[in-house]
Formats: C-alpha cells, sequence, structure tokens
C-alpha cells in the first residue's frame, strides 16, 4: 500500500509500479501525523492485502535551516512531530499486526550515516530521523515486548 498526503504523488507512485512490477500495488491519502488516518490507513491495507509484511517510514519535513540555536519551538516540535513521532505511532499501529504473521516482518525507517553521527548541528532534518532509529535500537534491548526472535532484524 503506498501512501501520501498528496494525492497527485500516490497516483503517480501507484501508476509507476504497476508499470515496472507485476505486483498487487494500492495507493491511498494519508497524512501519517493524523491518527484517524494512520489508522484508515492499516485499516485499507488490511483489506486490500489481509496483513502487512513491511513498513517503510519514509515521512519528514524539514521546517528549519540554520543552525540549531536559530530554530523556534515551532519548528522544532513540527520536526519531531512528523519525523519522529509520526513513525513511531505507525509503527505502535502495525506491529501487532506484524506479530500475528508466522515469518519476520521488516520496518525500514528513512535515515542516512549523518544521522548517527557527529556532524554539523544545522543537519536538524538528519538528526532526528536518527532519533527514530535510535528510539527503536533500543527497543531491540527489551524482546519480551516483543516475542518472534530476530523482529527487529
Amino acid at each position: 500500500m503506498i501512501c501520501s498526503r498528496k494525492v497527485d504523488h500516490v497516483i503517480e507512485t501507484t501508476t509507476e509500479l504497476k508499470k515496472t512490477f507485476d505486483a498487487n500495488i494500492e495507493g491511498t491519502l494519508c497524512h501519517l501525523g493524523d491518527d484517524n488516518q494512520r489508522k484508515n490507513l492499516l485499516k485499507l491495507t488490511l483489506k486490500h492485502f489481509g496483513h502487512v509484511d513491511t513498513l517503510c517510514s519514509f515521512v519528514g519535513v524539514n521546517p528549519a535551516f540554520g543552525t540549531m540555536m536559530d530554530c523556534t519551538q515551532a519548528q522544532l516540535a513540527k520536526l519531531f512531530e512528523v519525523n519522529v513521532s509520526a513513525s513511531f505511532a505507525m509503527t505502535q499501529l502495525v506491529v501487532p499486526e506484524m506479530l500475528k504473521r508466522t515469518y519476520q516482518s521488516s520496518i525500514l525507517y528513512m535515515g542516512s550515516f549523518s544521522s548517527l553521527q557527529n556532524f554539523d548541528v544545522r543537519l536538524l532534518f538528519t538528526k532526528s530521523h536518527g532519533h527514530i532509529i535510535q528510539l527503536f535500537n533500543h527497543s531491540t534491548l527489551v524482546p519480551i515486548q516483543y516475542p518472534k526472535p530476530g523482529f527487529w532484524q
């Protein structure tokens, strides 16, 4: 299931993928920052495909440029709301469905090498993606919550 908050992105992406691959591909509008739209995305995915194998969370905004000290509270809140909280909320929503499967599922987050390194503090967008990676990297230390061996690999 392909989703975007912009209808033209959904149409363009699903059309291109259907031309390229012989696969069952669907798309829908979804703003991952909206709880109801996330739930609807999961509902449509389960209705159409019956399960969730993989979550690819490639969501992100960059409302601030310049140094971290130049960033306003509103810009910082938006950065983390979209880049960290929305990915976290979507993951919380789909993991119970993934755990119902008898084989390993996958979760992919958008990130880059610089998100986990000590590069320039002006790279707030990149650093915010490092936070979501670190957040779920830590969850591998709590296997009792996720009983499937290798689930987070």
